[in-house]
């Protein structure tokens, strides 16, 4: 998301990250409202009760509800949450650093695959479905732009918070990252930005 929404920004102005912030708001939900189940191996039923007890759930809807009702957050709080944004990335960051670590980074034949099904099948499958939907130029090439980024950190965040591989989640983060060096600027080149 952060790479992502900040070469939004850079390549495309500010209504490319206008329509970037909804294409990461959307995977964010995703990622963090189904992750948990996919990831956890506990079943469809087991993995739901597990998703609605995040507290990113009860805070996206709390966050909803105060929008909707015009409700706005006094100042003190305001700068806590604030405060407490600004703090994730880092956070995430330091998580990766000590999983990587942890173990011996020598990616295999499927880490590489893994790193080139996102940063190429990602930005063609982005594609396909714009043009079902029919997006028009700039939000096509929001669309792709966003995903054609590497594997975000928020990845490793749930497969070690659910029992996934984590490992394996932060060789695909860190590959990712430094093929994505190689891999954006063709994306770039072949959407006209």
């Amino acid at each position: 998301g952060n790479l992502g929404l900040s070469l939004t920004l850079l390549a495309l102005g500010q209504a490319g990250l206008q329509r970037a912030i909804v294409t990461y708001l959307a995977s964010a939900v995703l990622v963090f409202g189904f992750g948990p189940a996919l990831v956890s191996g506990q079943g469809l039923r087991r993995g739901i009760k597990t998703t609605v007890r995040l507290p990113l759930i009860w805070g996206l809807v709390l966050g909803i509800v105060l929008r909707a009702l015009k409700i706005e957050i006094p100042l003190g709080i305001d700068d806590g949450i604030h405060l407490l944004a600004q703090a994730a990335v880092p956070v995430l960051l330091i998580t990766l650093g000590m999983q990587i670590s942890r173990t011996r980074f020598a990616p295999g034949p499927s880490d590489f695959f893994t790193s080139a099904l996102r940063l190429g099948g990602g930005p063609i499958a982005a594609y396909v479905a714009g043009r079902i939907v029919g997006l028009d130029h700039l939000a096509m090439q929001v669309f792709v732009l966003q995903c054609a980024t590497p594997t975000a950190v928020n990845a490793l965040l749930v497969a070690a918070e659910f029992g996934g591989d984590s490992g394996r989640a932060a060789r695909a983060v860190v590959l990712s990252t430094v093929l994505a060096f190689g891999s954006l600027p063709i994306v770039m080149w072949l959407m006209g930005i």
